[in-house]
């Protein structure tokens, strides 16, 4: 449909005029979580690196033939974890899409 009255070729839907034009809205919150994010992105790259080795590592292992058991304990994760990391998961549980 194409919002055209083919009886009139006049649009068959109406600009509301009356109502108060929406005015872009702020909140200070933002720009101190601006700031925070600024003095955190030093440190999340190196981070990311890191998990990045150690998932690689536990997968490794896996792959060699290691259980998830023997792997939990020898690098003092939980179950939960490594399981997620061999699952394909991350290691903080956050996604890389």
């Amino acid at each position: 449909m194409s919002g055209i009255n083919e009886a009139s070729k006049a649009p068959d839907w109406i600009i509301d005029l009356s109502r108060p034009v929406r005015q872009p809205m702020r909140d200070s919150r933002l720009d101190d979580a601006r700031a925070a994010l600024i003095q955190l992105q030093d440190q999340l790259s190196p981070l990311d690196t890191a998990a990045k080795r150690v998932e690689a590592v536990l997968r490794d292992c896996a792959e060699i033939g290691m259980t998830s058991d023997e792997i939990a304990d020898q690098i003092s994760l939980s179950m939960e974890v490594v399981k997620r990391v061999l699952n394909g998961g991350s290691l903080l549980g956050l996604d890389y899409d």
